[in-house]
């Protein structure tokens, strides 16, 4: 869990503050999680939720900076979405991540309102 930890602190989620109880708790409440690995070296995690009939959340994807562009956040987000015929999945991001997401085969969804209340 501390890989996770760290390369999702690596990567921009720094809200979780490098707490790894947060870190476990997502993991935990995740519908699926994907790891990809080299060995002992954690490249790649990715994290969805799905209520299984109608609509999932992409809510995790990291990849370390020197894999990117190689397919694996790609690989990730498939296996997360895998399995679910008939779920609009959305994605959610902090940045640009515009261009990624139309790789993958999302579209910019002009019709949804996006909401936050922190916790």
């Amino acid at each position: 869990m501390f890989q996770v930890m760290k390369l999702l602190t690596e990567t921009g989620y720094r809200h979780l503050g490098g707490d790894l109880g947060r870190v476990s708790a997502l993991v935990q409440g995740s519908t699926k999680v994907v790891w990809a690995g080299d060995g002992a070296t954690l490249l790649g995690f990715g994290s969805s939720i799905t209520d299984g009939g109608a609509v999932g959340l992409v809510s995790h994807l990291a990849v370390r900076r020197d894999q990117r562009r190689r397919g694996l956040g790609r690989a990730i987000v498939e296996r997360l979405i895998a399995g679910n015929p008939g779920v609009s999945f959305l994605v959610h991001a902090s940045g640009d991540v515009s261009a990624f997401c139309a790789r993958v085969g999302f579209t910019r969804a002009s019709s949804v309102s996006c909401y936050v209340r922190k916790g």
